[in-house]
């Protein structure tokens, strides 16, 4: 397990479960996590979360208990409530999210789970690089943690617009 990145703005863990890899070092993905955090879209303040790189066996798992629906996916997002999102409650004494990294407190938000090799298929099958792909599952992920949703996959669903427009703005910031 590794440990959090915390700078002062968001404390990041980004872990590889003993059967998986992690696809580019710790903390250049937390790096480009942070920048996906502090676009004008997120506007994130103080997070902490998680991301959790795991097997295909884990992600069928993961998505049969948690979604009900066979089969892998490339990324599940686990908020740990609404109250972490209120930027009015913040900081809030009571509230059982704050954690303290290095004697910053920050509001944990969730966790996000990402499983590569499906990342890469659908790489292969959108016709993009495993960099972009994977840019596009951590800004999703991100965005879910942000109070987001989509009913659909449909490129017109507002969360998606949103998605493809950091992706954009982040076009230079490379992972690997």
């Amino acid at each position: 397990m590794n440990t959090i990145e915390a700078d002062g703005t968001h404390a990041i863990e980004v872990v590889a479960e003993e059967d998986a890899d992690l696809p580019c070092p710790e903390d250049v993905i937390a790096g480009f996590v942070r920048s996906v955090l502090e676009d004008t879209a997120v506007h994130a303040q103080r997070w902490e979360l998680s991301i959790t790189f795991c097997s295909e066996e884990k992600m069928v798992e993961l998505n049969r208990e948690y979604r009900g629906k066979t089969g892998t996916t490339d990324v599940l997002t686990f908020r740990w409530d609404d109250k972490a999102q209120d930027p009015d409650s913040w900081p809030e004494a009571q509230d059982t999210s704050l954690v303290s990294v290095s004697g910053v407190d920050f509001h944990y938000v969730g966790d996000i789970v990402i499983e590569y090799t499906e990342v890469k298929r659908n790489a292969r099958h959108f016709d993009v690089s495993e960099e972009e792909e994977l840019r596009r599952v951590l800004i999703h992920g991100l965005l879910h943690l942000a109070g987001m949703d989509h009913s659909t996959n449909d490129t017109t669903e507002p969360m998606l617009q949103v998605q493809e427009e950091i992706l954009r703005r982040l076009d230079k910031q490379r992972l690997f």
